[in-house]
């Protein structure tokens, strides 16, 4: 095979990073017709191993590899490419495993073998994909840590169930680099019992593809003994190591502070929600007897009025007033005169109907909304009412005090409004105490 050999390609195949070898087309066999010299030093082979069929050409492919080589040549002969090129694993004498990239073409059968001839160069790219995988690797960890705020890095493959942890992570924790492992196991040992089942869940969802983004807040056990709320942040890449293969990489942030922050501005909300809630009930309250006051009762009428216009419920209303009051606040003094007031309130919240709504109208004057209810229905609950007052004195102090109360009603029509409504009703209050007091009157046309 000396045709071969001739000047400057005689010496790179001698002392070269390029192989040149010459083989046959043999799906069994593979026999090597002639390589170069400079296999020895790159790969461990002998010429004479290669040559003489000690070690055949397929036995140097790692195992995944050999089927994938013979696909790969049976696919061009069969598509007739007289070139190509492909990158495979293979093992080098001493078993380690090395890159390679081939670049071969093909000639008609060997006459004499009945074989297709071949001529393969090879390149050993072992140290510089390595080199490569490094820079990647490093390249795109610093990218994601720098897109998340620079906190502790961490890296998962999934393939391996490796982890990486940088030593701001672990120390984010309160533990010096050599403290924790490197292995998913103390992630799951440092997380809170309440957090790990959520926080896997969202792993595995984002790992599978289920959702768009990885983002999970969770608490970890710092070195002191207490417990730290991390937001991780993560992302899938694809890297060259060998082989094409994903893994994972983010960062954790400390947002213990953020948390204890947030949970004392929901607080304050809620205090002030609260408080918000207290000032809205005093504001439509009596502060003497705690019913509606008269902006209220005024609110109330109108939306019993928009009730009528919309559903055709006519409702009733009344004006009470306590009778010859001035007299008890004469008597016994303005003190009693208020609890006065306290009691009847009480009274009637306490023995309306429940949709019915009551006020303090101002004064010793109350008010009350009668919901869906005619004007006779409304007479028939107050004179109950009357009835039961009257029953018995009020017991304030050292006082027994009788005291009786008139009232006047009117009910809503079709083109009536809320102002003529209340002048109906204080004209039928007033015709009560033209009465003689103690009385209970409907207003009627006749008495406007």
């Amino acid at each position: 095979m000396n045709h071969y050999f001739h000047g400057a390609f005689q010496q790179a195949i001698r002392t070269g990073p390029i192989i040149f070898m010459h083989w046959f087309w043999d799906e069994k066999m593979n026999p090597i017709d002639f390589v170069s010299p400079n296999v020895e030093p790159i790969f461990g082979y002998s010429v004479e191993e290669l040559i003489n069929g000690t070690t055949r050409l397929i036995d140097i492919f790692i195992e995944e590899h050999q089927a994938i080589f013979i696909s790969n040549l049976k696919r061009h002969i069969e598509q007739e490419d007289s070139f190509w090129y492909e990158s495979y694993e293979i093992y080098s004498k001493d078993k380690q495993v090395r890159y390679i990239r081939t670049y071969s073409y093909i000639q008609e059968e060997d006459i004499l073998s009945n074989l297709r001839s071949v001529y393969t160069y090879v390149i050993d790219e072992t140290a510089l994909i390595k080199q490569l995988n490094e820079k990647e690797l490093l390249a795109t960890r610093y990218q994601v840590a720098i897109e998340n705020a620079e906190e502790g890095v961490w890296e998962w493959d999934p393939g391996q169930n490796r982890m990486f942890y940088s030593d701001d992570w672990k120390r984010m924790l309160g533990y010096e680099p050599k403290e924790i492992a490197n292995t998913f196991d103390e992630w799951e040992r440092l997380m809170h019992v309440e957090d790990l089942q959520k926080a896997r869940a969202i792993l595995e969802q984002y790992s599978a593809g289920e959702i768009e983004k990885y983002e999970s807040e969770f608490r970890m056990l710092h070195k002191n003994g207490t417990y730290r709320w991390i937001l991780s942040r993560g992302k899938i890449i694809f890297i060259q190591d060998y082989q094409l293969k994903k893994v994972m990489i983010g960062t954790h942030v400390d947002i213990t502070e953020q948390k204890n922050t947030a949970a004392l501005l929901l607080k304050r909300n809620e205090e002030l929600e609260i408080l918000l809630k207290q000032i809205k009930e005093l504001s439509i309250t009596d502060p003497l007897t705690s019913l509606f006051n008269r902006r209220k009762i005024l609110e109330e009428l109108e939306e019993a009025q928009q009730a009528q216009n919309i559903n055709n419920n006519s409702y009733s209303i009344a004006i009470i007033d306590l009778d010859f009051f001035k007299r008890v606040n004469d008597t016994y003094g303005h003190s009693v005169g208020d609890e006065t007031l306290k009691l009847f309130a009480a009274f009637i919240q306490q023995n309306v109907r429940g949709q019915d709504i009551v006020g303090r109208w101002g004064g010793e004057e109350f008010f009350i909304i009668f919901p869906e209810t005619t004007d006779v229905q409304a007479l028939d609950i107050l004179q109950r009412l009357q009835k039961n007052f009257a029953k018995k004195p009020l017991l304030i102090k050292k006082y027994s005090i009788m005291i009786t109360f008139s009232a006047g009603i009117s009910n809503s029509a079709v083109d009536t409004t809320v102002d003529v409504m209340i002048k109906q009703a204080d004209q039928a209050l007033y015709k009560a105490k033209e009465l003689g007091r103690d009385l209970i009157v409907k207003f009627e046309e006749e008495q406007s």
